[in-house]
Parts: structure tokens; sequence; C-alpha cells
């Protein structure tokens, strides 16, 4: 199979996963049903059931596939990702603004990634000492830190970065309080965002 003839069946395969969604969302749905009343779970012995789950196996593993080639598929990723960000090159003209605009995003999602990596292992608190150990009448305090770990333990998390237990709180900063899942769609949804801002403005957040 060549790659044209591939990269057709490719392209089925996407409109697949999409118009296959409300099927997964439905026997997710009953599997939690299953199992969200406390008793043990029974899996239903029904056709429907049976079909619907061999869709849902069918669809994450052509999920996975979908995936990887967009990693390392040049054509197909730009296929899908055009379609996707409904950008369109239809001449010279929208070429030139398209190039200034993935310019102009590249940057930005490099600043916003760059703040993120700075949040990410900052910790900052704003205290008050109890009386008893004030300096000098002074009881605010304040503690700058900084953690960076290759590896995310899960051991490390309990463990506080600074103990001020007994202190009164004012502000406190350890690190972006949303999980992996949530800022990596936020970049995902900027990343779009921005593209398309650009192309439409070329002296905004310039």
């Amino acid at each position: 199979m060549n790659k044209e003839k591939l990269l057709k069946v490719n392209l089925w395969l996407s409109k697949y996963l999409v118009y296959s969604i409300p099927f997964v969302i439905w026997i997710v749905t009953w599997a939690v049903n299953l199992t969200s009343n406390g008793e043990k779970y029974v899996e239903p012995k029904t056709i429907l059931w049976e079909v619907l789950s061999w869709n849902f196996i069918l669809w994450f593993f052509l999920l996975v596939y979908f995936v990887i080639s967009l990693v390392f598929w040049g054509k197909f990723r730009e296929e899908i990702l055009t379609s996707l960000t409904f950008s369109k090159e239809r001449d010279e003209r929208e070429s030139f603004i398209s190039g200034r605009a993935s310019k102009a995003t590249f940057y930005s999602t490099l600043a916003i990634l760059i703040l993120f990596f700075f949040l990410s292992g900052l910790h900052l608190h704003i205290y008050r000492k109890p009386k008893e150990e004030a300096i000098d009448g002074k009881r605010g305090t304040i503690t700058i830190g900084y953690s960076f770990n290759f590896v995310n333990s899960a051991a490390k998390k309990d463990i506080e970065v600074f103990d001020h237990s007994k202190n009164e709180k004012i502000l406190v900063i350890d690190g972006i309080p949303f999980t992996q899942e949530s800022l990596l769609l936020f970049l995902i949804l900027f990343h779009i965002a921005s593209y398309h801002v650009f192309t439409r403005s070329k002296n905004l957040w310039s």
C-alpha cells in the first residue's frame, strides 16, 4: 500500500474515531453506572454490551495509532491539524500570513511554557509568626524556594517544602495548583487560539 492510499485509510479512520465517540461515551457511562451502586460488578451478557465493548477496544487502539501517526507522519499531521484548526492557505498571501502567525504563535506558546516552568517549582510563603516568636515586634516573614525534579515521585508530594503549620498564612504558592491534564489542555487550546488571533491581526500582542 503506497502512502497516498494509506493516507486515505488514515483519514477514514480519523472519521471513525470522531463518529464513534458517542458510542464510547455510552459504554463508559454504562460501566460506571454498573459500579456506582456499590454492588459487585457483573458484566452484562447482552449482544449490545459485546458490540459496544469491542467497538471501544477497537476505538482505543486506533486512537493510539492515530496519535502516533500525528507525531511521526508529516503529511497526515498536516491534513488532520489543518482541518482541526480550520487553517487555510489558498494563495501566497495567505501562506505569508500563516507563516508570520506560526512564528508569533511559537513565541507566545514558548513564553507560556517558560512561565509554567517557573511557576511549577516556585514555593512562596508569606505568613505571620506567633507573637512569642516575634523579632523586635515584627512577625511578618517571607520564605522563597524552588524545587526541580526529573521524576514525579508520589512520595515527595507528601513532604512539605516549608513547615509553617503553626504560623498564620497570608499567601501560599506551592507550584501550579492545576493538574497536568488541565495544563496540557490549556496549552493546546491556547496554541490554536493564538494562531487564529495572529492570522487576523498583525500588530496584536506586539
